[in-house]
């Protein structure tokens, strides 16, 4: 399974890093298997590690993300947060997670294919798919 932006405009965090837009298109990630589950930042929180899950669609911030022209996953609540390959490894079952930003690092880059697949610029063979079929989670394979 795949995951799909969807178009989600929403209000903007105060404090905004000074390489970033005024105005910003913010969108939800949705699992194509299930587009009422989207990607979901755990409880909220921004810190460095917090793993990315699948959680119903409810419209909070911690479900809206910008993807950058540069292929940057960044998180609304906080844009100087990406989504991230944990280890940094592109094996099978690698977590997805959240992390500093980091210029030009591949394990934070992405590419959205036609068919609906978010690809790791490391590793254009893998995508980001479903953990297991009650979708608590997602990783790479």
């Amino acid at each position: 399974p795949s995951s799909m932006p969807s178009s989600e405009p929403s209000s903007l965090p105060s404090a905004m890093p000074s390489s970033m837009p005024s105005t910003l298109n913010l969108i939800e990630l949705r699992s194509e298997a299930d587009l009422n589950m989207c990607f979901d930042l755990r409880r909220g929180r921004t810190r460095n590690g917090v793993v990315i899950q699948l959680l119903e669609c409810n419209g909070t911030p911690s479900q809206h993300w910008l993807i950058d022209s540069e292929g940057y996953i960044r998180s609304a609540l906080d844009y100087n947060k990406c989504v991230d390959l944990r280890g940094p490894s592109t094996g099978l079952g690698t977590q997805i997670q959240i992390w500093d930003c980091v210029d030009g690092y591949q394990f934070q880059q992405w590419s959205y294919q036609s068919d609906g697949t978010i690809r790791p610029v490391r590793d254009s063979e893998k995508c980001i798919d479903i953990k297991n079929a009650d979708f608590q989670g997602i990783h790479l394979w």
